[in-house]
């Protein structure tokens, strides 16, 4: 995706132009523009002497008098005071072979100058008068003295100078959102933030970085060590993005921290801030349960990625090891062997039950690793269950009834023995199996990991459903717990349950989940669609806008453990399972998470 870059802040009037100036402008800088007129078009720089002090402008021509009318629309006192040092002048010929004189003045204040010239007696000239030895005239300041400008444009950067370090200048953090927006608001403190001011303009200290769902906070000359930065909870549009400086009332405790050494506080103080707005995207006009789950670099000194990298890193996940050249043939590693097949729970690795890897029959269930999960971020605060703070462990519906566990196979059995844990029971997820609905015992092993985690949105996804969706993974979600969502399968429709009919193949799954509106955070998602399993499951991870706590997906136990095989994709599969060839190896899910 393309990275929208702030680095100028915008102001109104933007452009304009007065007595033949043509002038541009940001909070930042001013550039004004003349094109001289026919009498002065053999001129050149050397010609010219440019004269500025922090107010005033004077343009002439040595030892041409008489020509100081013709220059008097670029002289005169300015409409705010601007920094000479960081301020620049040409004089140079365009392609119709006119002659352009341009400033760029640099702002001393960030604001916008609603005009280019001093109305009225600029202050700077009204006199003082000393009537006592208290009162006496100060000393005249050097940047309130005209002094001669050489031409030439600002040197081109290669590479922002650093400045200031995020430590230094940075003293708080405040975040909101209503339903189209997210803002960020940066507290900067007083005494840094003047002393950076003395080497940079403050509309030259800060960049920020967006994309669909990554932002980057910055100063410029130090971006390897961001103000913020991480993965938004949903989709904005980067190109809408706003930022600003503003005066914000400082939060409590940074008051108590920068209160006066004579202990008086300050009431209602302000500090300089800067604010950045984010434009949620359309499906995303909605309160999020977080806005940002931050990288895990930006406390370490330049150790932060480009946003680039993070994006690459973070929405297009690698692939499970490339195939090609080593595809299996399940069929042939299956015959003979009874066509059974078995689920592949992944776990948030946060919870107590999924602590080992606890397998019996066709049955796996293993802790997951955090590549694809959504852990919950610690600065969440909303605890309504809305997508991102889990209830209070063991708030779920009451448990399912338990069964026995199915029997094993033999050559299961041989392959892989079962683990227990014997200092605690509980522990042993076989423990908690449990049938109301589903097919085997997953109720009970589902029941029993997010009563342990605790639910977030109570949203879940299924497909591979069947006919109304009777033997399934979420039915007893749906109708005994609260919880709503999506469920799909390619014969089969009832609207009253959201079951929609559809033929999933791996390249309209993530297109599907738009369609129906499918949030990025899911509690549960389930996958038993008996023959492309695996290929679905990399395509809605390496899409990398939708995340799961809890995967479930068929995998096949013919295949023993540490053998890295799928089948072959077929886009109109038809289920025909009994020849023992569908799916993925247990490693290749692994390895696929």
């Amino acid at each position: 995706g393309k990275v929208f870059k702030l680095r100028d802040f915008a102001c109104a009037p933007a452009e304009g132009s007065t007595k033949g100036v043509d002038y541009v402008q940001t909070m930042g800088k001013i550039t004004l523009r003349y094109v001289f007129r026919q009498e002065l078009a053999t001129l050149s720089a050397a010609d010219l002497t440019v004269q500025l002090s922090s107010w005033e402008l004077k343009v002439r021509v040595e030892g041409r008098p008489e020509w100081d009318g013709l220059l008097a629309q670029i002289s005169g006192d300015l409409h705010a005071d601007v920094r000479r040092e960081l301020s620049w002048w040409t004089l140079e010929k365009e392609a119709d072979q006119s002659t352009v004189f341009t400033i760029e003045l640099a702002k001393r204040e960030h604001k916008a100058w609603n005009a280019v010239w001093k109305l009225g007696m600029s202050q700077h000239r009204k006199s003082h008068f000393g009537w006592s030895p208290a009162t006496k005239a100060s000393v005249k300041r050097v940047e309130d003295m005209l002094v001669k400008v050489k031409p030439g444009r600002a040197a081109t950067k290669l590479q922002d100078k650093f400045v200031i370090r995020r430590e230094d200048l940075c003293c708080g953090l405040e975040d909101g959102q209503d339903d189209d927006t997210a803002i960020y608001r940066i507290h900067l403190d007083k005494a840094a933030l003047d002393k950076a001011c003395e080497t940079a303009c403050l509309a030259d200290l800060f960049a920020v970085d967006v994309m669909e769902r990554h932002v980057k906070v910055f100063i410029r000359g130090d971006e390897r060590s961001p103000i913020l930065m991480g993965q938004l909870f949903d989709s904005v549009l980067p190109d809408k993005t706003r930022w600003e400086i503003v005066k914000a009332l400082a939060p409590s405790d940074l008051e108590e921290e920068q209160e006066p050494s004579n202990l008086q506080r300050r009431v209602g103080q302000y500090n300089t801030c800067l604010q950045v707005t984010l434009v949620k995207a359309e499906p995303s006009k909605k309160h999020w349960p977080r806005l940002l789950d931050e990288n895990e670099y930006i406390h370490e000194r330049e150790a932060a990625p480009k946003l680039e990298e993070l994006h690459q890193a973070q929405a297009i996940r690698p692939a499970s090891p490339a195939r090609e050249d080593r595809l299996v043939n399940l069929g042939a590693l299956c015959v003979g062997a009874p066509s059974q097949f078995g689920s592949q729970i992944f776990a948030s690795p946060n919870t107590q039950a999924s602590s080992g890897a606890i397998t019996a029959g066709t049955n796996l269930v293993h802790q997951g690793p955090a590549s694809h999960n959504n852990n919950n971020n610690n600065n969440n605060k909303n605890n309504k269950n809305s997508g991102g703070v889990p209830t209070k462990p063991g708030s779920l519906c009451p448990r399912p009834p338990t069964v026995a566990p199915p029997p094993l196979l033999t050559a299961d059995a041989e392959a892989v023995p079962l683990v227990t844990d014997e200092a605690d029971p509980s522990r042993n997820l076989m423990a908690w199996r449990g049938r109301a609905f589903s097919q085997v015992w997953a109720d009970g092993v589902i029941w029993k990991i997010f009563r342990d985690m605790g639910e977030t949105s109570r949203f879940y996804v299924e497909f591979g459903t069947q006919a109304d969706a009777l033997e399934c993974n979420t039915r007893r979600l749906r109708e005994q717990c609260g919880w709503h969502g999506l469920l799909m399968d390619g014969g089969n429709e009832n609207l009253s349950i959201n079951l929609r009919k559809e033929f999933i193949t791996s390249t309209n799954i993530v297109q599907l989940f738009a369609k129906y509106a499918v949030p990025t955070n899911l509690d549960l998602l389930s996958i038993d669609i008996d023959g492309n399993d695996w290929h679905i499951m990399r395509a809605i991870l390496r899409d990398g806008r939708w995340s799961a706590r809890v995967i479930i997906v068929e995998y096949n136990s013919h295949l023993q453990p540490g053998l890295d095989a799928v089948c072959t994709y077929k886009a109109d599969w038809s289920n025909d399972w009994f020849d023992g060839y569908s799916s993925g190896s247990m490693t290749s899910f692994y390895l696929l998470a």
